[in-house]
């Protein structure tokens, strides 16, 4: 990803063609889709809000395309038993929720994290944004991605999920 300015951001997003275009586009990896999230929420709290509006529809698409891939891959796969098998990185997660409490709408506040945030810190470490993907963390997140499906339906990202949840019982359940 290519690093830009909030003008240049903001300026790109004013200048894109109306939603129907993307239909035509290819999905987005959900990798992808956090970085866009995050590159977003750090533009949204530095830009006026007729700029905010035009941003978040281009986000709402962006999730979409995201999720319209998710599925396409959970319909050409079979089920699979293992997702309800205990996952020692998902596991690691939920501990370390345990230990240093859990948050929404942020990977993590300092000290609390996310479901996703706490998969991050158990595969990467405390500083996993300077990090690459290791071994096991893709799978790990496809496995809790189909525990989210089984229980609330198809669509929900893993940050969508743990930010809809009422505390942090709702989010260890379906992390061992």
């Amino acid at each position: 990803m290519t690093t830009a300015t909030h003008e240049e951001t903001v300026a790109a997003i004013a200048a894109t063609t109306p939603p129907e275009t993307f239909q035509a586009l290819p999905p987005i990896t959900f990798e992808m889709r956090l970085e866009l999230s995050h590159a977003a929420m750090n533009v949204l709290l530095d830009i006026p809000e007729d700029t905010q509006a035009a941003l978040s529809g281009a986000l709402k698409e962006a999730d979409g395309l995201a999720v319209a891939g998710i599925l396409g891959e959970h319909e050409r796969a079979a089920q699979q038993p293992e997702a309800y098998r205990p996952n020692p990185i998902l596991k690691a997660a939920g501990d370390l929720i345990r230990a240093r409490g859990w948050t929404t709408g942020a990977f993590d506040n300092g000290t609390a994290m996310c479901a996703m945030g706490a998969i991050r810190t158990a595969t990467r470490g405390d500083n996993w944004w300077y990090q690459p993907v290791p071994a096991g963390e893709q799978e790990a997140v496809l496995v809790l991605l189909d525990r989210i499906a089984h229980e609330f339906g198809p669509g929900l990202s893993v940050p969508g999920w743990n930010d809809r949840q009422h505390d942090a019982e709702d989010v260890l359940r379906l992390l061992f």
